[in-house]
């Protein structure tokens, strides 16, 4: 097996997809095999898509809260030894930082002595936004493919949600939009029903008309539904490669989610989401509305 290239793995995977009602594989166990197949340096990458999932935790963690969800790789036992190494950093400034913590957004420890400096604890939301920041800003720069496409999508998607919600409900979204692109300046303006884009972006059209869906579930879902989509598009030429490794768990992820709610409950609302899309968009064979009815 040659570096990056992951034939037999790859090959033992089960098809997952977006219909599915139940995993013929959890998450956890998708990491403990990887873990014995991926190299050291693919792990890392791995590790990099539970983060995002992770920086409510450390939040919570840093304001003294109890933390909700627990992402895999990044679970709550890190994040605590991470804290504390924080703080011994707070007192030995030339402490050298643990190999464990180097894979982490160089960011992500400043922003963590900065608090811990404070007397005047800063607004939660306000200072959590600063770590997606650092997020998207590390990933932006990453020599990995998919890690940098994945996470400039993820971007994107959550700058359009956050304009869409903030326009409706008349707040002050601006300040929480990620990057300096055409297409964030043109949300941050919010000229026009659309912002000015129009057709000019794919992704926005998109999530606009997911967005029109009647519900906050049904929209959910569709912004899944893109986001698997993506993934497909992105991966289409990748068979054995870490990106296919990357985007199976990222798609593992997304259907696990979605999996947690109550089977039949998902189930309507996934059939009743790809009926109320199908006119706006394309889906490629396996989505076809008749074909899993039948």
């Amino acid at each position: 097996m040659s570096s990056g290239q992951y034939y037999y793995f790859v090959s033992g995977l089960p098809r997952i997809s977006m219909e599915d009602t139940k995993l013929q594989l959890e998450p956890v166990s998708f990491v403990e095999q990887a873990s014995s197949q991926l190299t050291k340096t693919d792990q890392k990458l791995l590790r990099l898509l539970d983060l995002e999932a992770s920086i409510p935790i450390l939040t919570s963690l840093l304001y003294k809260e109890e933390p909700r969800d627990l992402p895999i790789a990044y679970n709550l036992s890190f994040w605590e030894d991470y804290l504390e190494f924080a703080h011994y950093k707070d007192e030995k400034k030339d402490a050298a930082t643990p190999a464990k913590f180097k894979e982490l957004p160089e960011v992500f420890l400043s922003l963590v002595l900065e608090f811990i400096s404070l007397e005047e604890k800063p607004d939660k939301l306000l200072f959590e936004h600063r770590f997606y920041q650092g997020l998207y800003e590390f990933t932006a720069q990453h020599r990995n493919t998919f890690i940098k496409a994945w996470f400039e999508y993820r971007r994107t998607a959550r700058n359009i949600i956050l304009a869409l919600n903030g326009r409706n409900h008349e707040l002050d979204y601006a300040p929480w939009l990620v990057g300096d692109d055409e297409l964030t300046k043109l949300l941050a303006s919010g000229r026009g029903s659309d912002f000015g884009i129009g057709k000019s972006s794919e992704i926005f059209d998109d999530y606009y008309r997911a967005y029109e869906q009647n519900t906050v579930l049904y929209r959910e879902r569709s912004y899944d539904i893109l986001a698997w989509k993506f993934i497909e598009r992105l991966n289409f030429f990748q068979y054995f490669s870490i990106d296919k490794v990357l985007g199976y768990y990222a798609q593992l992820l997304i259907l696990s989610r979605w999996l947690s709610f109550d089977v039949q409950q998902g189930k309507q609302v996934f059939f009743d989401t790809l009926s109320s899309l199908r006119d706006s968009f394309s889906f490629p064979a396996e989505f076809n509305v008749k074909q899993i009815i039948k």
